[in-house]
């Protein structure tokens, strides 16, 4: 005769304050259509809910955290990796991962997570990174890397990393970076001109890669001319462009001027210097007549900017 089974009667049994591995088991949780939940801690302090049948079966003994010890506490003290000497076990940390006390080649005691030692993401107290500056490139100051090394290493990952926020515009263009080292990169450029913050990288031939002969350093209003079209220009503005061959941007009339481009616009705004809209686009680009700008200089009375100050350069 077949032994018959009551499921309900199994999943009513009181399990509560009962061990299962690491867990105590705290109080009903309700049923699911797999049976009775309970809630219970483990001894790490994790609360979870956890399934009747699972405790009875032994499949869960712990919330994970007797999984990630037999994982990761293998006996490593006295091994090396890289700079570090493992000396002993130091706990586990907020994940529960085995920490480990080592000693640094230069004398430094340091508590390491025992899978970044095995993955080798960490082989040294920190010393390595700050003598391979030193050692490499010498464009460290005080523990800050110098403008050159910073543009060097910015122009490597936007061409290498597909990570990196501007990625698609370098590296998933197909532009590579082709210097082997800082080395041939700054012997290349040399030093960043004064003032620094206003210079950075720029390749003379914007689709072309960062090589030698093809890079130099560039102010911001230099790097806007040689960018590629982000659109075709619209029949409206071909043109107007076809017209003449004299038309300046805002920025390049700015600096035939010797004025400032917002003192140029302003100008623009109160009716002083002619200047003409592009239409057809999304916002409002204006254009310059060299003949315009010409007669500006020789007109009289001189331009005067807004505050006051005589900034029209090429006329004093």
């Amino acid at each position: 005769m077949p032994i018959q089974i009551d499921i309900m009667a199994m999943a009513a049994i009181d399990l509560g304050g009962e061990k299962f591995g690491r867990w105590t088991v705290l109080e009903r949780a309700g049923s699911d259509k797999h049976g009775a939940t309970w809630v219970c801690v483990c001894q790490c302090g994790e609360l979870r809910i956890v399934m009747a049948k699972s405790l009875r079966n032994g499949d869960s003994q712990s919330c994970s955290c007797l999984r990630r010890e037999r994982a990761t506490v293998a006996e490593i003290t006295g091994q090396h990796f890289g700079r570090l000497t493992v000396i002993e076990r130091a706990g586990s940390g907020k994940h529960k991962y085995a920490l480990w006390r080592c000693v640094c080649d230069c004398g430094t005691v340091k508590i390491v997570n025992g899978n970044s030692l095995r993955r080798g993401r960490t082989q040294s107290c920190g010393c390595l990174r700050k003598l391979a500056a030193h050692r490499g490139h010498g464009h460290t100051r005080h523990g800050r890397i110098t403008p050159e090394y910073s543009s060097y290493k910015a122009s490597k990952q936007r061409c290498e990393n597909p990570r990196t926020p501007r990625y698609s515009d370098y590296g998933g263009r197909s532009i590579r970076f082709l210097f082997t080292s800082f080395e041939q990169f700054y012997a290349e450029l040399g030093p960043r001109p004064e003032p620094k913050r206003l210079y950075s990288v720029d390749r003379i031939d914007n689709d072309g890669n960062y090589e030698p002969g093809n890079v130099k350093w560039s102010t911001r209003s230099e790097q806007q001319r040689n960018k590629r079209p982000r659109k075709p220009r619209s029949a409206v503005v071909d043109c107007i462009m076809a017209m003449a061959e004299e038309w300046m941007t805002a920025n390049e009339a700015a600096e035939y001027l010797k004025v400032k481009p917002r003192s140029l616009l302003l100008w623009v705004r109160a009716g002083k210097l002619p200047a003409y809209s592009l239409s057809g686009m999304k916002r409002r680009v204006w254009r310059f007549r060299r003949e315009d700008l010409d007669s500006a200089i020789l007109s009289r009375p001189v331009l005067h900017s807004p505050e006051g100050e005589n900034h029209l350069g090429r006329i004093i």
